[in-house]
Protein backbone atom coordinates (compact mmCIF):
# COMPACT_ATOMS: atom_id res chain seq x y z
CA UNK A 1 0.00 0.00 0.00
CA UNK A 2 3.15 2.50 0.64
CA UNK A 3 4.44 1.98 -2.53
CA UNK A 4 1.16 2.71 -4.22
CA UNK A 5 0.54 6.03 -2.53
CA UNK A 6 4.22 7.46 -2.91
CA UNK A 7 6.28 9.74 -0.99
CA UNK A 8 3.12 12.51 -1.26
CA UNK A 9 0.81 10.05 0.73
CA UNK A 10 0.09 12.69 3.44
CA UNK A 11 -1.44 15.15 1.05
CA UNK A 12 -3.25 12.36 -1.58
CA UNK A 13 -4.81 10.94 1.44
CA UNK A 14 -6.28 14.75 2.65
CA UNK A 15 -7.40 15.21 -0.98
CA UNK A 16 -8.99 11.56 -1.13
CA UNK A 17 -10.85 12.71 2.08
CA UNK A 18 -11.97 15.69 0.77
CA UNK A 19 -13.27 14.04 -2.44
CA UNK A 20 -14.95 11.57 -0.45
CA UNK A 21 -16.55 13.61 1.76
CA UNK A 22 -18.23 15.95 -0.92
CA UNK A 23 -19.35 12.50 -2.81
CA UNK A 24 -20.64 11.06 -0.27
CA UNK A 25 -22.06 13.67 2.19
CA UNK A 26 -25.68 14.70 -0.37
CA UNK A 27 -25.95 10.42 -0.47
CA UNK A 28 -26.10 10.31 3.43
CA UNK A 29 -27.96 12.66 3.26
CA UNK A 30 -30.45 11.40 0.94
CA UNK A 31 -30.39 7.58 2.73
CA UNK A 32 -31.27 9.50 6.16
CA UNK A 33 -34.40 11.14 4.82
CA UNK A 34 -35.58 8.24 2.92
CA UNK A 35 -35.23 6.22 6.31
CA UNK A 36 -37.67 8.70 7.51
CA UNK A 37 -39.76 8.82 5.52
CA UNK A 38 -40.18 4.48 5.84
CA UNK A 39 -40.45 4.88 9.27
CA UNK A 40 -43.31 7.06 8.88
CA UNK A 41 -44.89 5.08 6.38
CA UNK A 42 -44.37 1.65 8.68
CA UNK A 43 -46.04 3.67 11.35
CA UNK A 44 -49.19 4.89 9.22
CA UNK A 45 -49.00 1.04 8.29
CA UNK A 46 -49.19 -0.41 11.83
CA UNK A 47 -52.34 1.52 12.37
CA UNK A 48 -54.20 1.20 8.86
CA UNK A 49 -56.30 -2.30 8.64
CA UNK A 50 -55.13 -5.19 6.72
CA UNK A 51 -56.07 -5.80 3.19
CA UNK A 52 -56.74 -9.00 2.31
CA UNK A 53 -53.90 -8.86 -0.49
CA UNK A 54 -51.89 -8.31 2.62
CA UNK A 55 -53.56 -11.48 4.21
CA UNK A 56 -52.63 -13.81 1.39
CA UNK A 57 -48.86 -13.49 0.68
CA UNK A 58 -48.20 -13.93 3.75
CA UNK A 59 -50.52 -17.28 4.31
CA UNK A 60 -48.91 -18.30 1.10
CA UNK A 61 -45.10 -17.96 2.47
CA UNK A 62 -46.58 -19.40 5.77
CA UNK A 63 -47.83 -22.34 3.73
CA UNK A 64 -44.93 -22.95 2.16
CA UNK A 65 -42.60 -22.68 4.56
CA UNK A 66 -45.53 -25.05 6.66
CA UNK A 67 -45.25 -28.12 3.83
CA UNK A 68 -41.10 -27.59 4.01
CA UNK A 69 -41.48 -28.30 8.09
CA UNK A 70 -43.76 -30.70 7.55
CA UNK A 71 -41.51 -32.90 5.22
CA UNK A 72 -38.45 -32.08 7.58
CA UNK A 73 -41.11 -33.35 10.48
CA UNK A 74 -41.18 -30.03 12.20
CA UNK A 75 -44.13 -29.07 13.17
CA UNK A 76 -44.82 -25.34 11.57
CA UNK A 77 -46.45 -22.43 14.25
CA UNK A 78 -47.15 -19.63 12.14
CA UNK A 79 -45.54 -16.07 13.89
CA UNK A 80 -47.98 -13.03 14.19
CA UNK A 81 -47.75 -11.17 11.01
CA UNK A 82 -46.37 -7.87 12.67
CA UNK A 83 -44.38 -9.51 15.51
CA UNK A 84 -41.35 -8.27 14.27
CA UNK A 85 -42.00 -5.18 12.57
CA UNK A 86 -43.08 -4.18 15.92
CA UNK A 87 -39.97 -5.25 18.35
CA UNK A 88 -37.40 -4.70 15.73
CA UNK A 89 -35.35 -1.27 17.16
CA UNK A 90 -35.74 1.54 14.68
CA UNK A 91 -32.92 2.15 12.77
CA UNK A 92 -29.95 4.45 13.64
CA UNK A 93 -29.23 7.89 12.33
CA UNK A 94 -26.21 8.16 9.30
CA UNK A 95 -23.57 10.81 10.46
CA UNK A 96 -21.96 11.85 7.09
CA UNK A 97 -18.88 12.83 8.54
CA UNK A 98 -18.29 9.23 9.96
CA UNK A 99 -19.61 7.95 6.37
CA UNK A 100 -17.03 10.02 4.77
CA UNK A 101 -14.08 8.96 6.81
CA UNK A 102 -15.36 5.23 6.90
CA UNK A 103 -14.97 5.39 3.35
CA UNK A 104 -11.52 6.53 3.56
CA UNK A 105 -10.03 3.96 6.37
CA UNK A 106 -12.19 1.41 4.18
CA UNK A 107 -9.95 2.25 0.75
CA UNK A 108 -6.57 2.71 2.94
CA UNK A 109 -6.93 -0.50 4.62
CA UNK A 110 -4.04 -3.20 4.29
CA UNK A 111 -4.38 -5.43 1.40
CA UNK A 112 -2.72 -8.52 3.16
CA UNK A 113 -5.06 -7.90 6.55
CA UNK A 114 -8.24 -10.47 6.26
CA UNK A 115 -11.84 -9.49 5.49
CA UNK A 116 -14.51 -10.11 7.64
CA UNK A 117 -17.37 -11.84 6.54
CA UNK A 118 -20.72 -9.78 5.49
CA UNK A 119 -23.64 -10.31 7.98
CA UNK A 120 -26.17 -12.40 6.52
CA UNK A 121 -29.35 -10.45 4.40
CA UNK A 122 -32.85 -11.96 5.19
CA UNK A 123 -34.40 -12.16 2.01
CA UNK A 124 -38.40 -13.18 1.63
CA UNK A 125 -39.08 -16.72 -0.22
CA UNK A 126 -40.24 -16.34 -3.39
CA UNK A 127 -43.71 -17.48 -4.25
CA UNK A 128 -43.16 -20.37 -6.63
CA UNK A 129 -45.44 -22.62 -9.14
CA UNK A 130 -44.46 -25.86 -7.47
CA UNK A 131 -46.34 -24.18 -3.94
CA UNK A 132 -48.54 -27.04 -2.79
CA UNK A 133 -51.98 -27.38 -4.81
CA UNK A 134 -53.81 -25.74 -1.60
CA UNK A 135 -51.77 -22.74 -1.67
CA UNK A 136 -52.08 -21.74 -5.71
CA UNK A 137 -55.79 -22.08 -5.07
CA UNK A 138 -55.37 -18.47 -2.97
CA UNK A 139 -54.62 -17.35 -5.99
CA UNK A 140 -56.89 -18.61 -7.84
CA UNK A 141 -60.32 -17.49 -5.69
CA UNK A 142 -58.92 -14.33 -4.29
CA UNK A 143 -61.99 -13.37 -1.97
CA UNK A 144 -62.23 -11.56 0.63
CA UNK A 145 -61.74 -12.79 4.25
CA UNK A 146 -64.41 -14.35 5.63
CA UNK A 147 -65.38 -15.96 8.96
CA UNK A 148 -62.11 -17.45 9.60
CA UNK A 149 -61.18 -17.74 13.64
CA UNK A 150 -58.15 -15.99 13.37
CA UNK A 151 -57.27 -13.14 11.19
CA UNK A 152 -53.88 -14.18 10.16
CA UNK A 153 -55.10 -16.80 7.99
CA UNK A 154 -58.78 -15.47 7.01
CA UNK A 155 -58.43 -14.87 3.63
CA UNK A 156 -57.21 -18.06 2.90
CA UNK A 157 -59.25 -20.45 4.82
CA UNK A 158 -62.34 -18.37 3.87
CA UNK A 159 -60.75 -18.85 -0.32
CA UNK A 160 -60.58 -22.42 0.25
CA UNK A 161 -64.05 -22.79 1.77
CA UNK A 162 -65.12 -21.76 -1.48
CA UNK A 163 -62.85 -23.83 -3.91
CA UNK A 164 -63.65 -26.84 -1.20
CA UNK A 165 -67.29 -25.99 -1.69
CA UNK A 166 -67.34 -25.87 -5.10
CA UNK A 167 -65.75 -29.18 -5.06
CA UNK A 168 -68.36 -30.47 -2.90
CA UNK A 169 -71.51 -29.17 -5.52
CA UNK A 170 -69.65 -30.47 -8.62
CA UNK A 171 -69.59 -33.87 -6.84
CA UNK A 172 -65.28 -34.05 -6.89
CA UNK A 173 -65.34 -35.56 -3.73
CA UNK A 174 -62.08 -37.51 -4.04
CA UNK A 175 -59.78 -34.01 -4.61
CA UNK A 176 -62.56 -32.38 -1.98
CA UNK A 177 -61.84 -35.60 0.59
CA UNK A 178 -58.10 -34.68 0.18
CA UNK A 179 -58.20 -30.76 -0.01
CA UNK A 180 -60.68 -30.71 3.63
CA UNK A 181 -58.53 -33.28 5.27
CA UNK A 182 -55.64 -30.61 4.12
CA UNK A 183 -57.17 -27.68 5.81
CA UNK A 184 -58.53 -29.33 8.97
CA UNK A 185 -55.22 -30.13 9.81
CA UNK A 186 -53.06 -27.13 9.13
CA UNK A 187 -56.33 -24.75 10.36
CA UNK A 188 -58.10 -27.34 12.85
CA UNK A 189 -59.72 -24.24 15.29
CA UNK A 190 -61.10 -22.20 11.83
CA UNK A 191 -64.89 -21.78 11.76
CA UNK A 192 -64.69 -22.57 7.92
CA UNK A 193 -62.47 -25.80 7.99
CA UNK A 194 -64.88 -27.15 10.97
CA UNK A 195 -68.14 -26.31 8.37
CA UNK A 196 -66.41 -27.98 5.73
CA UNK A 197 -65.40 -30.99 7.89
CA UNK A 198 -69.34 -31.27 8.59
CA UNK A 199 -70.52 -31.16 5.04
CA UNK A 200 -67.77 -33.61 3.57
CA UNK A 201 -69.01 -36.47 6.91
CA UNK A 202 -72.51 -35.82 5.86
CA UNK A 203 -71.72 -36.88 2.25
CA UNK A 204 -70.12 -39.54 3.84
CA UNK A 205 -73.44 -40.99 5.91
CA UNK A 206 -76.17 -43.58 4.72
CA UNK A 207 -79.07 -41.59 3.68
CA UNK A 208 -83.39 -42.36 3.92
CA UNK A 209 -85.46 -39.99 1.77
CA UNK A 210 -89.20 -40.79 2.72
CA UNK A 211 -91.93 -38.55 1.08
CA UNK A 212 -95.51 -38.78 1.52
CA UNK A 213 -98.71 -36.77 0.53
CA UNK A 214 -102.73 -37.32 1.54
CA UNK A 215 -105.51 -35.58 -1.35
CA UNK A 216 -108.85 -35.94 1.77
CA UNK A 217 -110.50 -33.60 -1.39
CA UNK A 218 -109.65 -34.43 -5.14
CA UNK A 219 -110.20 -32.95 -8.40
CA UNK A 220 -112.53 -36.39 -8.99
CA UNK A 221 -112.47 -35.65 -12.49
CA UNK A 222 -108.55 -36.01 -12.94
CA UNK A 223 -106.82 -38.09 -10.17
CA UNK A 224 -110.59 -39.80 -9.09
CA UNK A 225 -110.65 -39.23 -5.54
CA UNK A 226 -109.12 -39.33 -2.25
CA UNK A 227 -105.72 -40.44 -2.53
CA UNK A 228 -102.37 -41.38 -0.56
CA UNK A 229 -98.64 -42.28 -0.97
CA UNK A 230 -95.61 -42.92 0.53
CA UNK A 231 -92.16 -43.19 -1.25
CA UNK A 232 -88.87 -44.10 0.35
CA UNK A 233 -85.33 -44.80 -0.75
CA UNK A 234 -82.43 -45.94 1.25
CA UNK A 235 -79.00 -44.97 -0.43
CA UNK A 236 -75.53 -46.33 1.22
CA UNK A 237 -72.63 -44.64 2.09
CA UNK A 238 -70.24 -43.59 -0.61
CA UNK A 239 -68.37 -46.67 -2.77
CA UNK A 240 -64.97 -45.40 -3.71
CA UNK A 241 -66.15 -41.44 -3.35
CA UNK A 242 -68.76 -41.84 -6.47
CA UNK A 243 -71.02 -45.08 -5.95
CA UNK A 244 -73.99 -45.52 -3.81
CA UNK A 245 -76.14 -48.59 -3.77
CA UNK A 246 -80.27 -48.38 -3.43
CA UNK A 247 -83.50 -49.79 -2.54
CA UNK A 248 -86.76 -48.45 -2.68
CA UNK A 249 -90.28 -49.13 -2.46
CA UNK A 250 -93.65 -46.96 -2.98
CA UNK A 251 -97.19 -46.86 -2.51
CA UNK A 252 -99.76 -45.14 -3.60
CA UNK A 253 -103.88 -45.70 -3.54
CA UNK A 254 -107.38 -43.98 -4.66
CA UNK A 255 -110.93 -44.66 -3.88
CA UNK A 256 -113.06 -43.81 -6.66
CA UNK A 257 -116.67 -44.02 -6.60
CA UNK A 258 -117.12 -46.58 -9.22
CA UNK A 259 -114.41 -48.54 -8.10
CA UNK A 260 -113.36 -48.45 -5.16
CA UNK A 261 -110.41 -48.59 -3.60
CA UNK A 262 -107.54 -48.46 -6.90
CA UNK A 263 -103.04 -49.26 -6.09
CA UNK A 264 -100.31 -49.81 -7.04
CA UNK A 265 -96.90 -50.84 -5.65
CA UNK A 266 -93.39 -50.56 -6.92
CA UNK A 267 -89.96 -51.62 -5.64
CA UNK A 268 -86.71 -51.32 -6.96
CA UNK A 269 -83.40 -51.63 -6.41
CA UNK A 270 -80.07 -49.93 -8.02
CA UNK A 271 -76.76 -47.99 -8.36
CA UNK A 272 -76.31 -44.68 -8.33
CA UNK A 273 -73.20 -42.44 -9.54
CA UNK A 274 -72.29 -39.10 -8.73
CA UNK A 275 -69.03 -37.77 -10.45
CA UNK A 276 -67.59 -34.55 -11.58
CA UNK A 277 -70.35 -32.07 -12.96
CA UNK A 278 -72.43 -35.95 -13.28
CA UNK A 279 -75.19 -37.76 -11.15
CA UNK A 280 -76.90 -40.77 -12.37
CA UNK A 281 -78.34 -43.37 -11.82
CA UNK A 282 -80.72 -46.84 -12.65
CA UNK A 283 -82.61 -49.44 -11.72
CA UNK A 284 -85.11 -51.96 -12.38
CA UNK A 285 -88.65 -52.15 -10.91
CA UNK A 286 -90.97 -54.64 -10.07
CA UNK A 287 -94.53 -53.21 -10.24
CA UNK A 288 -97.80 -54.96 -8.86
CA UNK A 289 -101.14 -53.24 -9.88
CA UNK A 290 -104.54 -54.26 -10.09
CA UNK A 291 -103.95 -56.14 -13.63
CA UNK A 292 -101.26 -58.30 -12.67
CA UNK A 293 -97.43 -57.07 -12.16
CA UNK A 294 -94.98 -55.73 -14.42
CA UNK A 295 -91.01 -55.68 -14.80
CA UNK A 296 -89.73 -52.10 -15.38
CA UNK A 297 -86.55 -49.98 -15.39
CA UNK A 298 -85.91 -46.51 -14.16
CA UNK A 299 -82.54 -44.64 -15.87
CA UNK A 300 -81.60 -40.88 -15.24
CA UNK A 301 -78.74 -38.03 -14.88
CA UNK A 302 -78.26 -34.62 -15.03
CA UNK A 303 -75.51 -32.93 -16.30
CA UNK A 304 -73.54 -30.04 -14.64
CA UNK A 305 -72.12 -27.23 -17.25
CA UNK A 306 -71.39 -24.52 -15.02
CA UNK A 307 -72.40 -23.16 -12.02
CA UNK A 308 -75.04 -21.34 -14.41
CA UNK A 309 -76.46 -24.31 -16.62
CA UNK A 310 -77.23 -27.99 -15.91
CA UNK A 311 -79.57 -30.39 -18.25
CA UNK A 312 -80.91 -33.63 -17.45
CA UNK A 313 -83.02 -36.86 -18.73
CA UNK A 314 -84.53 -39.98 -18.06
CA UNK A 315 -87.00 -42.88 -19.44
CA UNK A 316 -89.22 -45.13 -17.08
CA UNK A 317 -90.20 -48.68 -18.19
CA UNK A 318 -93.51 -48.84 -16.81
CA UNK A 319 -93.76 -45.38 -15.00
CA UNK A 320 -94.70 -44.27 -11.70
CA UNK A 321 -96.36 -40.70 -13.03
CA UNK A 322 -99.19 -42.50 -15.10
CA UNK A 323 -102.83 -42.11 -13.35
CA UNK A 324 -104.40 -44.42 -11.28
CA UNK A 325 -107.18 -44.66 -12.98
CA UNK A 326 -105.21 -45.80 -16.23
CA UNK A 327 -103.50 -48.70 -14.13
CA UNK A 328 -107.20 -49.45 -13.05
CA UNK A 329 -108.78 -50.20 -16.72
CA UNK A 330 -105.31 -51.91 -17.35
CA UNK A 331 -103.72 -49.32 -19.51
CA UNK A 332 -99.82 -48.81 -18.61
CA UNK A 333 -97.16 -45.97 -19.87
CA UNK A 334 -93.21 -45.49 -20.63
CA UNK A 335 -92.09 -41.87 -19.89
CA UNK A 336 -89.24 -39.82 -21.29
CA UNK A 337 -87.60 -36.77 -19.87
CA UNK A 338 -85.43 -34.05 -20.65
CA UNK A 339 -85.20 -30.90 -18.55
CA UNK A 340 -82.50 -27.64 -18.55
CA UNK A 341 -82.04 -25.52 -16.06
CA UNK A 342 -80.18 -21.91 -15.97
CA UNK A 343 -79.96 -20.12 -12.71
CA UNK A 344 -78.74 -15.98 -13.68
CA UNK A 345 -76.52 -14.89 -11.24
CA UNK A 346 -78.19 -15.55 -7.74
CA UNK A 347 -81.65 -13.98 -7.64
CA UNK A 348 -82.92 -15.86 -11.08
CA UNK A 349 -83.66 -19.00 -12.34
CA UNK A 350 -85.26 -20.29 -15.30
CA UNK A 351 -86.25 -24.03 -15.50
CA UNK A 352 -87.77 -25.71 -18.45
CA UNK A 353 -88.74 -29.55 -18.59
CA UNK A 354 -90.57 -31.80 -21.82
CA UNK A 355 -92.04 -34.73 -20.84
CA UNK A 356 -93.24 -37.52 -23.42
CA UNK A 357 -95.49 -40.31 -22.08
CA UNK A 358 -96.81 -43.05 -24.44
CA UNK A 359 -100.32 -45.56 -23.24
CA UNK A 360 -100.17 -48.80 -24.12
CA UNK A 361 -103.79 -47.70 -25.17
CA UNK A 362 -102.43 -45.67 -28.25
CA UNK A 363 -102.68 -42.59 -26.83
CA UNK A 364 -99.30 -40.23 -27.06
CA UNK A 365 -99.24 -37.24 -24.65
CA UNK A 366 -96.35 -34.61 -24.74
CA UNK A 367 -95.98 -32.20 -21.69
CA UNK A 368 -94.10 -29.09 -21.58
CA UNK A 369 -93.32 -26.83 -18.18
CA UNK A 370 -92.03 -23.94 -17.88
CA UNK A 371 -91.30 -21.97 -14.45
CA UNK A 372 -89.55 -18.89 -13.64
CA UNK A 373 -88.77 -17.84 -10.02
CA UNK A 374 -87.06 -14.29 -9.38
CA UNK A 375 -86.18 -12.40 -5.77
CA UNK A 376 -87.70 -9.36 -5.23
CA UNK A 377 -86.98 -7.94 -1.98
CA UNK A 378 -84.98 -8.90 0.74
CA UNK A 379 -85.38 -7.44 5.05
CA UNK A 380 -83.85 -8.95 7.75
CA UNK A 381 -85.51 -12.32 8.26
CA UNK A 382 -88.06 -11.94 5.19
CA UNK A 383 -87.70 -11.99 1.49
CA UNK A 384 -90.09 -11.84 -1.40
CA UNK A 385 -89.81 -13.90 -4.70
CA UNK A 386 -92.22 -14.06 -7.76
CA UNK A 387 -92.81 -17.28 -9.68
CA UNK A 388 -94.44 -17.63 -12.80
CA UNK A 389 -94.96 -21.35 -14.40
CA UNK A 390 -96.98 -22.31 -17.30
CA UNK A 391 -97.68 -26.34 -18.18
CA UNK A 392 -99.51 -27.23 -21.06
CA UNK A 393 -100.79 -31.10 -22.50
CA UNK A 394 -101.13 -32.54 -25.89
CA UNK A 395 -102.41 -35.71 -26.34
CA UNK A 396 -102.74 -37.61 -29.71
CA UNK A 397 -106.18 -40.03 -28.66
CA UNK A 398 -109.56 -37.87 -27.94
CA UNK A 399 -111.28 -37.32 -24.78
CA UNK A 400 -113.58 -40.36 -24.00
CA UNK A 401 -110.86 -42.41 -22.12
CA UNK A 402 -110.65 -44.08 -19.04
CA UNK A 403 -108.26 -41.52 -17.50
CA UNK A 404 -108.42 -37.44 -17.69
CA UNK A 405 -107.07 -37.00 -21.24
CA UNK A 406 -108.03 -33.22 -22.76
CA UNK A 407 -107.12 -32.85 -26.39
CA UNK A 408 -105.22 -29.91 -24.80
CA UNK A 409 -105.05 -27.42 -22.34
CA UNK A 410 -102.54 -24.97 -20.61
CA UNK A 411 -102.53 -24.12 -17.02
CA UNK A 412 -100.77 -20.11 -15.99
CA UNK A 413 -100.11 -19.15 -12.58
CA UNK A 414 -97.97 -16.05 -11.28
CA UNK A 415 -97.81 -15.08 -8.03
CA UNK A 416 -95.37 -13.73 -4.85
CA UNK A 417 -93.88 -16.15 -2.18
CA UNK A 418 -93.19 -14.94 0.93
CA UNK A 419 -90.51 -16.54 3.16
CA UNK A 420 -89.52 -15.91 6.88
CA UNK A 421 -86.92 -17.82 8.71
CA UNK A 422 -88.59 -18.26 12.34
CA UNK A 423 -85.39 -19.88 14.28
CA UNK A 424 -81.62 -19.55 12.79
CA UNK A 425 -79.05 -20.41 15.09
CA UNK A 426 -75.90 -22.28 14.18
CA UNK A 427 -76.35 -25.34 12.31
CA UNK A 428 -80.64 -25.24 13.15
CA UNK A 429 -82.85 -23.53 10.55
CA UNK A 430 -86.32 -22.92 10.70
CA UNK A 431 -88.64 -21.37 8.36
CA UNK A 432 -92.41 -21.33 6.74
CA UNK A 433 -93.00 -19.77 3.48
CA UNK A 434 -96.91 -18.91 1.78
CA UNK A 435 -97.49 -18.00 -1.82
CA UNK A 436 -100.80 -17.32 -3.62
CA UNK A 437 -100.23 -17.46 -7.75
CA UNK A 438 -103.60 -16.83 -9.51
CA UNK A 439 -104.00 -18.28 -12.82
CA UNK A 440 -106.24 -19.50 -15.54
CA UNK A 441 -106.78 -22.60 -17.34
CA UNK A 442 -107.51 -23.27 -20.64
CA UNK A 443 -108.96 -26.56 -22.12
CA UNK A 444 -109.79 -27.20 -25.91
CA UNK A 445 -113.31 -27.54 -26.24
CA UNK A 446 -114.05 -25.59 -23.15
CA UNK A 447 -112.33 -22.43 -22.87
CA UNK A 448 -110.86 -20.13 -20.19
CA UNK A 449 -111.71 -20.41 -16.61
CA UNK A 450 -110.12 -18.78 -13.59
CA UNK A 451 -107.47 -20.63 -11.38
CA UNK A 452 -105.69 -20.15 -8.02
CA UNK A 453 -103.42 -22.15 -6.45
CA UNK A 454 -101.79 -21.56 -2.81
CA UNK A 455 -99.58 -23.46 -0.69
CA UNK A 456 -97.94 -22.89 2.87
CA UNK A 457 -95.06 -24.52 3.77
CA UNK A 458 -92.56 -24.90 7.10
CA UNK A 459 -89.04 -26.43 6.85
CA UNK A 460 -86.20 -27.21 9.07
CA UNK A 461 -82.78 -28.16 8.83
CA UNK A 462 -80.87 -29.94 11.78
CA UNK A 463 -77.31 -29.66 11.04
CA UNK A 464 -76.12 -31.81 8.00
CA UNK A 465 -77.54 -34.74 8.78
CA UNK A 466 -81.71 -34.56 8.87
CA UNK A 467 -83.53 -31.90 6.78
CA UNK A 468 -87.70 -31.65 6.60
CA UNK A 469 -90.76 -29.74 5.05
CA UNK A 470 -94.56 -30.09 5.66
CA UNK A 471 -96.71 -28.66 2.99
CA UNK A 472 -100.55 -28.04 2.85
CA UNK A 473 -101.99 -26.68 -0.76
CA UNK A 474 -105.15 -25.68 -2.33
CA UNK A 475 -105.86 -25.56 -6.05
CA UNK A 476 -108.87 -24.43 -8.17
CA UNK A 477 -109.46 -24.80 -11.65
CA UNK A 478 -112.00 -26.38 -14.09
CA UNK A 479 -112.18 -29.39 -15.59
CA UNK A 480 -114.65 -30.62 -18.37
CA UNK A 481 -115.93 -27.19 -17.57
CA UNK A 482 -116.54 -28.07 -14.34
CA UNK A 483 -114.93 -26.55 -11.27
CA UNK A 484 -112.79 -28.51 -9.15
CA UNK A 485 -111.18 -28.25 -5.82
CA UNK A 486 -107.87 -29.81 -4.54
CA UNK A 487 -106.46 -30.06 -1.11
CA UNK A 488 -103.71 -31.70 -0.40
CA UNK A 489 -100.69 -32.00 2.46
CA UNK A 490 -97.22 -33.50 1.66
CA UNK A 491 -94.17 -34.31 4.05
CA UNK A 492 -90.40 -34.97 3.04
CA UNK A 493 -87.68 -36.02 5.11
CA UNK A 494 -84.20 -36.50 4.66
CA UNK A 495 -81.68 -38.22 7.36
CA UNK A 496 -78.24 -38.89 7.36
CA UNK A 497 -76.84 -41.84 9.46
Amino acid sequence: MAGRLGKNSSENSVNRYARARAVLLPVAVLVAVSMSVTRATAAESDNAPVGYGQIESRIVAESIASHQDEADGTPAVPAPASASALSAPPPAPVDADAAASAAVDADTVDADAPVAAAAPVAVPAPVVDTAPPAVREVQLVGRVAGPGSDPQYRGYVNSQTDADLAMLDNHDYRAATQAIDRLSRNYPDSDDAQYLRRKLDAYNKAELDVNAYYNPRTMAAITGGEGAGVDATLYSAPIDYNWRVFAGSSYAHENESDAGLVDESQSRAGVEYRGASLVASVAPTYNLYRHGERAGFNASGEWSFNNAWSAGGGYQLFSRDVPLQALNAGVTANKASTNIDWKIGETREVYAEADDMAFSDGNNRLIGDVLYAQNLYDWNDWWLDGVAQTAATQDSGDEFRAYYNPKADVTEFIGPKLTEILYHRYDILYKHSLSVSPGGYWQQNYGTSPAVNIVYAQSLRWGDSFETRAAADYTHQDADGQPQNDVGFTVNMVERF
